[in-house]
């Protein structure tokens, strides 16, 4: 990718990209970026529902997300709710967050049937661009930790995406959003 794409994608951004106009309290999206790295033996999908509140520049958010795994019969669904506070007098451009996610995991380890939930918190950074049709687009990093639930049961090779492991770390780069 060259600086010059680059900066020809900031430069359309800022000239397209706005606040939240104030009759938009709400919003849904869907992260496009688990849409395509899903493979042929694995699906994701997560989409989120928030609450716009103009008055204290935050979105509250509730965030879900579907993850399976053929090879170890493995299913997970993530319920989350997040706070999103927008720095500065506008709703757009950047935040920090906090969050709750409940985790349920189902699949087999070993010879094991093994199901479960877990519940655990975060904290997180991010940044929305709202444009005046309504659509938005976002990216976001949130780290955080299980504090109830046993971790690392699905251990043999899975890949990290999954909530079998003690941290929690999501990072979403192409979150598209539609506000209404």
């Amino acid at each position: 990718m060259s600086i010059r794409f680059i900066l020809i994608l900031i430069f359309t951004i800022n000239i397209y990209a706005g606040s939240l106009p104030k009759d938009k309290h709400f919003g849904m999206e869907v992260n496009l970026f688990d849409i395509i790295t899903s493979g042929s033996s694995e699906e994701y999908l997560s989409g989120t529902i928030s609450y716009f509140d103009h008055e204290n520049n935050a979105e509250i958010s509730f965030p879900i997300g579907y993850y399976k795994e053929d090879y170890h019969d493995y299913k997970q669904y993530t319920f989350d709710l997040h706070y999103r506070k927008f720095i500065g007098d506008k709703m757009e451009g950047l935040y920090y967050s906090g969050f709750a996610r409940v985790a349920k995991l189902d699949g087999i380890s070993g010879n094991y049937l093994i199901k479960q939930t877990k519940f655990g918190l975060g904290i997180g950074v991010g940044f929305r661009i709202f444009f005046e049709n309504g659509f938005y687009w976002g990216a976001s990093l949130g780290i955080g930790s299980y504090i109830t639930g046993k971790n690392n049961q699905f251990v043999n090779d899975m890949f990290v995406i999954t909530d079998d492991p003690m941290f929690i770390f999501d990072l979403e780069l192409l979150k598209v959003g539609y506000s209404f």
